[in-house]
């Protein structure tokens, strides 16, 4: 027997309230926790007001509702799928042919839906508000004088690659005070360095002023200006500078061509990809686990047992997502398997479970 309509909706409701529900109250906690924790890193800052310091946690808070999101559709589909079966509900859905794979379609569907949104909506979203936190909080501890950053950075060259360290670099303008080039042989060998006062980055060529060309074996060029090739431009420029968890699921493919052309690894935003590409079949999986053991419980005095048995599923499944993580990231398993392997896991787990659910 197939669900109405209206019955799916009615179901559903309840099921996206628990989670909703879940989330505001673990949001809460942690944002209690992390306004604590500002106001003591600010203490000594008394110009500081309050609003701004909440201004910050609230700024930080949809980073970390991606690492709740797991969490929270472990406890909230906990909630909802234990009240659903020990009101009798699904008892008497299933007296009249309602399996569990049927009655799970709905919320599966539903699962799949927000895992999506959330990797190419809300994380896009969360990473443009972490970086308004980052700048804030950079200002406001400080470490901001006003000028650029400093950075390292590597290219691939005709003859081998290059290490580049920029002081005081605006990523806006591409512009920056002292640049240091350091050209190596494919073998490793130094080759030329280059000691330029003032560094511009232009489409296609790095633009030294006022430089020391120092070469080996020969005489040093001072005062010179030189123009040295890059594929570097200002739009791409961020992506070799940024951390791992800061690009976007739509601009790894790109990260990772120009990781490569570049010579550098690219083998952590493969993982990164990967991991994201497939995070909605996670989801799918802690659904149907959660569906599977709590749909089975009819009596109250088996609400204990199922509470432990979705715990130690739910946060053993956790966990041997970031333990695959970790051996794609050090080359033990290829980076397709660091997504794909704790995936398949879950939705395995979770068809074993929804079997012996519907077998009681």
């Amino acid at each position: 027997m197939v669900l109405p309509l209206r019955m799916m909706a009615y179901f559903v409701r309840r099921y996206v309230g628990w989670l909703f529900a879940t989330l505001l109250g673990l949001f809460f906690i942690i944002a209690v926790a992390d306004l604590v924790e500002q106001f003591r890193r600010t203490s000594s800052h008394e110009s500081i007001e309050e609003w701004f310091q909440l201004k910050l946690v609230l700024l930080k808070m949809p980073t970390i509702g991606m690492t709740l999101i797991p969490f929270v559709l472990l406890i909230g589909s906990s909630i909802a799928f234990l009240r659903i079966a020990l009101s009798r509900e699904y008892l008497v859905l299933r007296s009249v042919g309602v399996s569990l794979y049927r009655f799970l379609f709905p919320f599966s569907v539903l699962i799949l839906l927000m895992g999506y949104g959330v990797v190419y909506l809300y994380h896009p979203f969360a990473l443009d508000l972490y970086q308004r936190y980052l700048t804030l909080d950079k200002k406001v501890m400080d470490s901001d004088k006003g000028e650029g950053d400093a950075l390292w950075l590597r290219q691939s060259t005709k003859t081998g690659y290059m290490f580049i360290h920029l002081e005081n670099f605006d990523m806006e303008r591409g512009t920056g005070g002292q640049g240091h080039f350091y050209t190596f042989a494919a073998s490793g060998q130094a080759l030329e360095e280059w000691v330029a006062e003032t560094v511009q980055l232009q489409p296609g060529q790095w633009v030294l002023e006022r430089s020391t060309h120092v070469r080996p074996l020969k005489e040093s060029i001072v005062n010179s200006s030189a123009v040295l090739e890059t594929m570097m431009t200002l739009e791409t420029l961020p992506y070799f500078t940024q951390q791992v968890d800061g690009v976007r699921l739509q601009e790894l493919p790109t990260v990772i061509k120009l990781m490569n052309m570049q010579g550098f690894s690219s083998l952590r935003y493969e993982v990164r990809y990967y991991g994201l590409l497939l995070l909605p079949l996670f989801y799918l999986g802690l659904l149907w686990c959660v569906g599977g053991v709590c749909l089975g419980a009819t009596t109250r005095q088996s609400i204990t047992p199922v509470i432990l048995t979705v715990s130690l599923i739910g946060f053993g499944l956790y966990l041997m997502r970031d333990f695959s993580i970790v051996l794609a990231n050090t080359q033990k398993i290829p980076p397709l398997w660091g997504g794909l392997a704790p995936a398949i896991a879950s939705l395995w787990a979770g068809i074993g479970l929804m079997l012996k659910g519907e077998g009681h």
